[in-house]
């Protein structure tokens, strides 16, 4: 089983590939937030892992920008989790006490996150519920 925790931005996202030990399988993927970035993610995930079913995603549900990624990926067939921000930041403090905060660093705790305490089923919010946020 592998784990993808990708830091969801405005424009690009970071993702990191960790197999069920924890060992990091891929540090960086940079990638847009396109469909191009998205062919260029799914393609370096299926280069390590041989198939969609042994690799649940996690992200941050930042602002509305993970939307489309989510979609897509469900869509495709993937396990996806998106977890409140709040509760990355909490595990961050039992997982990795420096103060160090960059992109790498947040797909990589965010992945350890999902390995961790396990998915969890996301549903988006109906076109009304979205509206109001």
């Amino acid at each position: 089983m592998y784990y993808l925790g990708i830091d969801i931005a405005k424009n690009n996202h970071v993702a990191s590939l960790i197999d069920s030990s924890g060992n990091v399988a891929i540090k960086t993927i940079k990638f847009t937030n396109d469909s191009a970035g998205y062919q260029k993610l799914v393609v370096n995930i299926l280069n390590v892992a041989s198939a969609k079913d042994e690799v649940m995603v996690a992200m941050e549900a930042t602002g509305h920008y993970w939307l489309s990624l989510f979609s897509a990926l469900v869509d495709d067939g993937f396990d996806v989790s998106v977890y409140n921000p709040f509760q990355i930041k909490s595990f961050r403090g039992a997982f990795h006490n420096r103060n160090q905060k960059t992109d790498v660093i947040d797909a990589i705790i965010i992945a350890n996150y999902i390995r961790t305490f396990g998915s969890s089923t996301t549903h988006i919010p109906s076109d009304s519920v979205m509206s109001l946020k």
